[in-house]
């Protein structure tokens, strides 16, 4: 198990990157394109992210669905057999939806900041924070938010496929 705090905000993406990158010991940016399946799960949320490269990941997240920071404990199983994976856990669990993104991903510090154009949803901002403190942890995500000047109405409390099955 992993934990890490995050925020998910509606934003403009040129505006949030014009200060992303002004950040000290900001990595390059990695351009990320993924396909989230998500499946049927009680318990919290299951999804197989798939890459263009062939390879995929089982993702499975606990996490209450709050404005600003929150919590989340996940786990991520790695694989390459992705077509077969996906048959066997559709038909397992049942398709809930897919979600489609291209995502810029950069690295500060203990926080991968996320830079997200989701298909039919638009242009978000996704702080992930690794946990090692959960208290200094959400204080840097505090700052980031702060820093980044993002307001309580942009902050969202769900998640990409929560939106697409509200739209």
């Amino acid at each position: 198990m992993s934990k890490n705090i995050e925020i998910k905000a509606k934003v403009n993406l040129n505006d949030i990157e014009k200060n992303v990158v002004l950040l000290k010991n900001i990595s390059t940016p990695q351009i990320i394109i993924q396909e989230d399946v998500f499946l049927n799960h009680k318990e919290g949320r299951l999804k197989l992210r798939k890459f263009p490269n062939g390879k995929c990941e089982l993702i499975f997240y606990k996490r209450d669905n709050l404005n600003g920071p929150k919590s989340s404990v996940y786990y991520i199983y790695n694989s390459t057999n992705t077509n077969e994976l996906q048959d066997f856990l559709i038909n397992s669990f049942g398709l809930r939806g897919i979600v489609r993104k291209t995502r810029k991903l950069y690295l500060f510090k203990n926080t991968r900041i996320h830079l997200d154009e989701v298909e039919s949803l638009g242009e978000f901002l996704e702080l992930e924070v690794i946990v090692n403190d959960e208290t200094a942890c959400r204080q840097t995500a505090d700052d980031l938010i702060n820093y980044l000047q993002i307001s309580e109405e942009m902050l969202i409390d769900k998640a990409y496929i929560d939106l697409l099955e509200e739209n």
